[in-house]
């Protein structure tokens, strides 16, 4: 596939999205429009997610596999984000200093990473994972991780 056909793909994919979104939403290009609708909480957005990946998981190309694990890790790393949330809002910063409710409500900040995700349920929620527990989310990142930057 050379480039300009792939370039090709993604921009009439664009436009299909496009269209649908202007279908349900009359100001396209208006986001703060489309988040207002598109509103989850962390668990509803973690659910989806996982409903996603049980989905593409009985599909039967090949590369339905790809969505099924990306789809599994997002939902799992929003489930962690959840339990951190609840126990407070702020430890779903990555850098607790900067956490603010404006920043949540804008997007505009670097969420918790896996690693900052595991330390704290283990070490303020007090939330323990099992050696087995940890190797498979562990595993599952990974694998995210080079579908996501690399070569599968």
């Amino acid at each position: 596939m050379t480039l300009d056909l792939f370039l090709g793909i993604i921009h009439k994919s664009l436009a299909v999205i496009a269209r649908g979104l202007s279908a349900r939403y009359v100001k396209i290009g208006v986001f703060s429009k489309m988040t207002e609708k598109l509103s989850f909480t962390l668990i509803e957005n973690s659910f989806c997610f996982l409903e996603s990946a049980i989905k593409y998981s009985k599909e039967k190309e090949r590369r339905d596999w790809k969505y099924a694990i990306l789809n599994l890790a997002n939902a799992l790393e929003l489930m962690m984000k959840a339990v951190l949330e609840k126990e407070h809002w702020s430890l779903a910063f990555e850098s607790i200093d900067s956490a603010s409710r404006e920043k949540i409500i804008k997007g505009n900040f670097q969420s918790v990473n896996f690693e900052t995700s595991i330390n704290r349920l283990e070490n303020i929620v007090n939330f323990k994972l099992s050696a087995s527990d940890l190797k498979y989310l562990k595993k599952i990142r990974d694998i995210r991780n080079k579908i996501t930057h690399f070569s599968f």
